[in-house]
């Protein structure tokens, strides 16, 4: 996502929202208005959002299995997991920073 926002921001954008599977790269805001707002998907209820997280310049990224569902795979048992509910989401300003920081704390 970094690099698809930085080639617009080389192209000559000054605001654009990058959604890569639900991770997202924020340049500048929505004009005219106010910053960008992101809902944060409620794992217990598909398609409400939780929260809102509002900002410019930053990246957002969620880790966890709200959205995918039984994506997790358990080596000991050979098979899926069943998802706990559980995410993480983490804004940075970038897309990797907010991955790893949504990764390496997801439960």
């Amino acid at each position: 996502m970094e690099r698809a926002s930085d080639m617009l921001r080389i192209a000559g954008s000054t605001s654009h929202a990058v959604n890569g599977g639900g991770d997202i790269q924020l340049l500048g805001g929505p004009h005219p208005g106010p910053p960008w707002t992101i809902g944060m998907a409620d794992p217990h209820r598909r398609g409400v959002p939780a929260t809102t997280l509002t900002g410019t310049d930053m990246a957002v990224a969620t880790s966890g299995a709200a959205e995918r569902r039984l994506h997790f795979i358990d080596p000991k048992l050979s098979g899926r997991c069943r998802p706990y509910g559980r995410m993480c989401s983490c804004a940075a300003t970038s897309s990797s920073a907010a991955w790893a920081l949504a990764s390496s704390v997801s439960p």
